[in-house]
């Protein structure tokens, strides 16, 4: 959080953690490496801060779409590490605020759930689903309010959406195949006076929005 003091006021800025899910591989169909490009410029102009594994897949293309110091966190484990690496020596090593080497799959995702105010999921394997299942049954046990967007481009996640409707989760997700609507869904669950997020940013009953982020 950075607090800049101007004329007698104090505006924090609250820097906005989105979780990044998806493949980690680009062996996928490439209306979601466009969409995780784009994803990626909007981020980019709203100055949202993103989280995500390291992984060379969907991940890291919304991160090399990035500009500017200081824009993600990576939370890996050794099985990226290799892929990682290649962050630490190229032109985007800049781009990173922290790297936290986790020792397996499962610390990660507590510390992903941990860190993170909102969560984009694109499509992916067995990672990205624990990743999303944690973060769905965590807001369904009241451990969490993050906002969690759902991006389902083809009707490819039509039959993973059903079954998670089927567990009485409807209302926890937002289902978008645009990533206009996706950021704008979490802005619009942030700042909802009942969000933590909001709460935790309030000053005196007073909110301004501006861009970047100001309350």
């Amino acid at each position: 959080n950075v607090k800049i003091w101007n004329i007698g006021v104090l505006i924090v800025k609250k820097i906005v953690n989105v979780f990044i899910g998806g493949s980690a591989s680009l062996d996928i169909n490439d209306s979601y490496i466009f969409f995780a490009s784009e994803l990626g410029r909007l981020i980019n102009e709203r100055d949202y801060h993103i989280i995500f594994d390291g992984c060379a897949g969907l991940p890291s293309v919304v991160f090399k779409n990035l500009t500017g110091f200081d824009r993600a966190t990576v939370c890996y484990t050794v099985h990226y590490i290799a892929e990682y690496s290649n962050y630490q020596k190229n032109d985007y090593q800049y781009l990173i605020t922290q790297s936290l080497r986790m020792e397996n799959q499962s610390e990660m995702t507590d510390t992903i759930i941990e860190l993170s105010d909102a969560f984009i999921f694109l499509k992916g394997q067995l990672g990205t689903l624990e990743e999303l299942f944690r973060a769905i049954n965590g807001k369904k046990n009241l451990e969490h309010d993050h906002p969690i967007v759902i991006v389902n481009l083809n009707h490819e996640w039509d039959n993973l959406i059903n079954i998670l409707d089927s567990c009485n989760t409807r209302g926890l997700y937002h289902v978008t195949d645009n990533p206009i609507d996706c950021l704008n869904y979490i802005e619009q669950e942030l700042y909802k006076e009942t969000s933590s997020f909001y709460k935790d940013y309030v000053i005196n009953d007073y909110t301004k929005r501006n861009m970047p982020i100001y309350i």
